[in-house]
């Protein structure tokens, strides 16, 4: 039986952990974009030509690469409906055409700007090879061509935070006064990898609301063993509650410091409060299903622990954040200054500059143009307003009939009627205008990363503290409801 429940509590801590992961992954900035990928940004004088540089990045393994020759305009061919290359559409297309609704000249524009022609390569395509060796590759097929690279990164990959976490993870158990309460938690712990140094950040104050209740929750846990009827020394109710959480005060006051940071810290980072929340609550739902577990364990081998009753004033340490928050301590410094030591592991913000909002092309562009397209054969040709206004409404290009049969008005929109067609470069532009819009605290003053080197220094202040406090539990750290030396 006990094997069994310890089973079921283990599993119940995976589909937790699962759970998590997902909300968390759900949650993630522009999460139509992996961690850790993106866009490597090739920029050539706007005389090259494009389709040479595509085909040369193509004989080096570089595919998939968005550019100008790779993108198709449609047109309406009188009857038909046919696609033209981007980059071959004035050659067909001329520009007094009233079906040129300017929509590839938008086009253009975003791909051609400034002198200079951009190529946007998938960082998913070179995750292999990596950002410096894609550099080395650029720089041996386009030795006669001029050319900048840039990347931009949704954020730093991944599975570093994963394994930072992970290291921390291991650590910790190591040091933790009850490896057994403390496994449950693990999957949780993993899963939150998603945010980064966040992450870091709200495991190490989770572990430390963790260690900080778990006196306070022992002895809970004990006290409610014993049978109805017998002696309580701290009485029942809620004054009884009370007095039994009298010698762990500051214990309390310290997690609920803790926690507070965690709900001011992912505030300021405007990051959502939702999974955090989730986290927290499963994290700890896990830590009252080890105590189940521990009791049904006491209750399988028919033994009830000695628990002593603390007294005034209390000297005994109830907890001990030295050294079992050091390894979180050592993630989160190790996450803030990898990418101060290795810029390639942050996002190049210098880079932002090249995507300037004014070159993006959106969906509704390229709707609209499609529906001027299948609305073309309804259209009176009427140059003038194609021509200046070209993102016209379409309100009076649908008519409907009344009662007598005639023409009785139009409709104020044709979008009912039109099938609209992908736009390819929706996850590209998305991508862009979720890049565009983060962090911009620390474009005007780095004041989210204030707060990252203020929540490091926190952690370790609270270790170096309890390291410094004076030592009065045995050497082998015998929880408190566990040390027989006192009673009363």
């Amino acid at each position: 039986m006990l094997f069994r429940f310890a089973y079921i509590s283990a599993l119940i801590s995976i589909i937790c952990g699962v759970m998590v992961f997902f909300l968390f992954r759900h949650f993630t900035p522009n999460d139509s974009v992996l961690p850790g990928s993106g866009y490597a940004v090739l920029a050539v004088s706007q005389s090259e030509d494009d389709r040479f540089i595509r085909e040369i990045l193509e004989r080096a393994g570089i595919y998939n690469v968005i550019s100008q020759s790779s993108q198709v305009v449609e047109i309406y061919d009188f009857g038909t409906f046919r696609t033209i290359q981007l980059d071959n559409f004035h050659n067909e297309i001329a520009y007094f055409d009233p079906r040129d609704t300017g929509f590839a000249a938008k086009l253009t524009n975003f791909f051609v700007h400034d002198g200079k022609r951009f190529f946007f390569i998938p960082l998913q395509g070179v995750a292999e090879s990596g950002i410096s060796n894609l550099n080395n590759t650029l720089g041996t097929i386009l030795y006669e061509v001029p050319f900048s690279l840039a990347h931009w990164e949704q954020e730093a990959p991944f599975f570093l935070f994963f394994a930072l976490l992970t290291i921390s993870c291991i650590f910790t158990v190591f040091f933790a006064h009850t490896r057994r309460l403390f496994f449950y938690q693990l999957p949780i712990l993993l899963a939150i990898a998603w945010w980064g140094f966040e992450a870091a950040v709200m495991a190490a104050f989770l572990c430390g609301i963790w260690e900080l209740l778990r006196e306070p929750l022992r002895e809970l846990s004990a006290s409610s063993r014993y049978e109805s009827g017998n002696f309580d020394y701290a009485g029942t109710g809620f004054g009884g509650l009370v007095e039994r959480l009298k010698p762990f005060r500051v214990n309390l006051l310290l997690a609920l410091f803790f926690l507070l940071f965690i709900l001011f810290f992912f505030t300021i980072n405007d990051l959502p409060l939702f999974p955090a929340i989730v986290a927290s609550v499963l994290f700890f739902f896990m830590n009252f299903m080890s105590f189940q577990v521990e009791k049904e364990r006491l209750r399988k081998n028919r033994h009830m622990p000695f628990t002593p009753v603390l007294l005034f004033p209390v000297k005994t340490r109830t907890f001990s954040l030295f050294p079992f928050l050091m390894p979180f301590a050592a993630a989160s410094l190790v996450a803030i200054s990898l990418p101060l030591i290795f810029p390639e592991l942050s996002p190049q913000r210098e880079s932002a500059a090249l995507s300037n909002p004014a070159y993006f092309v959106t969906a509704e562009d390229h709707h609209r143009h499609t529906a001027f397209q299948r609305s073309f054969p309804y259209r009176s040709l009427n140059y003038t307003l194609a021509w200046f206004n070209p993102f016209y409404s379409a309100g009076d290009l649908r008519y409907y009939l009344g009662d007598d049969g005639l023409i009785s008005g139009s409709r104020s929109s044709i979008s009912p009627f039109v099938e609209y067609t992908p736009f390819p470069l929706e996850q590209l532009m998305g991508f862009l205008l979720d890049y565009d819009k983060q962090p911009a605290a620390q474009a005007a003053g780095n004041t989210m990363n204030t707060l990252d080197w203020i929540s490091v220094l926190i952690i370790i202040t609270a270790c170096a503290m309890d390291m410094l406090h004076p030592r009065v539990l045995p050497k082998k750290r015998i929880p408190v409801f566990r040390d027989k030396r006192v009673a009363a």
